[in-house]
């Protein structure tokens, strides 16, 4: 395991200057590719990389970013993780980005209504900036375009979840709904229970899942309390049962849920 590690530590130091091996990167976009096409997009599918430190974006930084061609269709999150921030009438949605996460940009920033989208780097993050090399690897290997667009149809889905989690009247099923929607992206099973990458403050979780602060601070401390929930380093350790407070939270978790306030 060492040593494979180190190879991945390798091949990413030689392909600094060079951009980023999309397949290196990332192999399951290349699962529907045969032996050899999957060799050749492996050498050849690169896009240009960069790395960001955290705090806020403009996607400027993106589309001005060192070897970036033509116009910047998305981006692929490789290590770290990025929120997207819509403001509206006072109100902030949050979005979380992270790694495997596809992003497309297309259609970015045209919105009729007063909105205001901010973008900022949660924890330092690596990306794959697809730029007009994407329009080549649609024509050479169209089944690693066709999983390129499925990666990001997921996004379409992961928004609608949210939605969904955001309307859940109690603070503690929403919480908990967006620590397994994360969990099932990117958590790390353990004997203890699942444990989420997550270095948000309870303001920021209050945007994603629609609430105030003091309100999210109050529903963490329930689900602690009922042993569901716990915060750990830089993330949240899930119990492996505390889905199940979904089917009837007041008496699984042992404590009384608290609505939230529209």
């Amino acid at each position: 395991m060492a040593e494979g590690r180190g190879r991945a530590d390798r091949e990413r130091r030689a392909e600094g200057a060079h951009g980023v091996r999309l397949l290196v990167a990332d192999p399951d976009l290349g699962s529907s590719l045969d032996a050899e096409q999957f060799l050749e997009a492996r050498d050849q599918a690169v896009f240009p990389g960069l790395e960001l430190a955290e705090g806020t974006l403009m996607l400027d930084q993106l589309r001005s970013a060192p070897g970036v061609r033509d116009r910047l269709h998305g981006f692929l999150v490789i290590e770290g993780s990025l929120t997207i921030n819509l403001r509206m009438s006072g109100r902030t949605c949050t979005r979380l980005i992270g790694p495997r996460e596809l992003v497309l940009l297309d259609g970015i920033e045209t919105d009729s209504i007063p909105v205001t989208w901010e973008w900022s780097v949660l924890a330092p993050a690596r990306l794959a900036l697809l730029d007009g090399r994407l329009r080549l690897v649609g024509h050479r290997w169209p089944p690693l375009m066709g999983s390129i667009l499925e990666r990001a149809a997921q996004q379409t889905r992961n928004a609608f979840l949210q939605q969904a989690i955001s309307q859940l009247p109690r603070v503690e099923e929403r919480l908990l709904a967006l620590f397994w929607s994360i969990a099932d992206r990117q958590g790390v099973v353990r004997p203890d229970g699942v444990w989420v990458s997550l270095s948000a403050t309870h303001h920021t979780l209050a945007h994603m899942v629609g609430a105030q602060r003091p309100t999210v601070s109050l529903g963490l401390t329930r689900l602690a309390e009922g042993g569901l929930v716990r915060a750990e380093g830089d993330g949240w350790l899930l119990a492996r049962d505390s889905a199940e407070a979904f089917d009837d939270p007041a008496t699984r978790s042992g404590a009384d849920f608290t609505e939230v306030a529209d």
